[in-house]
């Protein structure tokens, strides 16, 4: 038995909007993202001992947060992407 309908229920019932066809996979790269959804509303950077994390925040067409990871001495990754709720009007 598949635990697809489940994770999808749960989701739904979290609130969490399952991604779109046309997001970008996990493992693509900063200028795969850019050609795909364009050049983000905000950029946010930490700075660790061993890698950096930016997180790239787009408004529209959809509210989404992108999460970068950066390893030492390697290319920068999207190791996640978040579906935001709608803001309030």
């Amino acid at each position: 038995m598949t635990r697809l309908p489940a994770v999808l229920l749960f989701l739904l019932l979290a609130g969490a909007a399952p991604p779109a066809p046309d997001d970008p996979p996990r493992g693509s790269s900063p200028d795969e993202v850019r050609r795909r959804l364009g050049k983000p509303q905000r950029i946010s950077r930490q700075i660790l001992a061993q890698r950096t994390v930016e997180q790239w925040h787009y408004d529209r067409p959809r509210r989404l947060r992108l999460v970068f990871e950066r390893p030492r001495g390697q290319k920068p990754v999207l190791s996640s992407l978040h579906v935001l709720d709608p803001p309030n009007p």
